[in-house]
């Protein structure tokens, strides 16, 4: 029998968030798209996250890669993709999980068209017991510019080879790594809505986001660079 590599590439990345990590996991297994990996990075974990994941460890289609010393989000996500063996890839938080058929809906969204290089899907709102807190929708954007607001990094459908072509994430930023690929991706490539609830995204004291400060200058910071290299083509034209 030939084994296939995978279609689609799950990655998780882990920082001592084995409180919610086994759930995440399982949301992965559970899917009804079975051509899939799923890569946990973990970044340097002090909790029992190491317990949680030598539950899985003989599955065919895991892998775990540990992070002796802390590298942060962006540098974990291009481990991740740079070990990914699928032609799709798929950034699941930690703290958040799928939906059974959400790998399902979002691989076919992409129907073969070439154009197509991110699906992404609405979702809900969940606190740190899995209530739903709300339904959040993620409209579909029409124009591309640099006031077309991202929508979040994580549970996006991206082509491996679309990451590649705007050399994955950018490393001198430690968040908002939604903002650097959607804008990255932006010009080159089309986007498509799935007007779908497909993932649980979890809202705690402990969110990268909640750092609200850090969030909105590393915002600008991206925002600026994009500016100042659509400035720069300007002038080349």
């Amino acid at each position: 029998m030939i084994n296939k590599d995978p279609i689609i590439t799950v990655y998780i990345t882990n920082k001592n968030y084995g409180i919610y990590l086994d759930k995440a996991i399982k949301s992965v297994f559970d899917q009804s798209f079975k051509e899939l990996e799923l890569i946990v990075i973990d970044d340097g974990s002090s909790d029992f996250s190491g317990e949680i994941i030598k539950k899985y460890k003989k599955r065919k289609n895991f892998k775990v890669i540990y992070n002796k010393i802390s590298k942060g989000l962006i540098k974990s996500s291009n481990i991740a993709i740079k070990a990914a063996k699928g032609e799709y890839v798929i950034r699941l938080d930690a703290d958040d999980y799928l939906d059974p058929n959400a790998l399902s809906v979002l691989y076919n969204a992409f129907n073969k068209d070439e154009n197509i290089g991110l699906v992404y899907s609405d979702y809900y709102l969940i606190d740190r017991k899995n209530n739903i807190l709300s339904l959040e929708k993620q409209l579909l954007r029409m124009n591309k510019s640099l006031n077309h607001l991202p929508v979040l990094a994580a549970c996006c459908l991206i082509k491996k080879n679309a990451l590649f072509s705007v050399n994955l994430y950018d490393e001198n930023f430690t968040r908002q790594d939604g903002y650097d690929i959607w804008y990255k991706l932006l010009n080159n490539f089309e986007f498509k809505h799935v007007s779908l609830p497909l993932f649980y995204y979890r809202r705690h004291e402990q969110n990268l986001t909640s750092n609200k400060s850090k969030l909105y200058k590393t915002r600008t910071k991206i925002l600026n660079k994009f500016s100042n290299l659509k400035k720069i083509k300007s002038k080349l034209k």
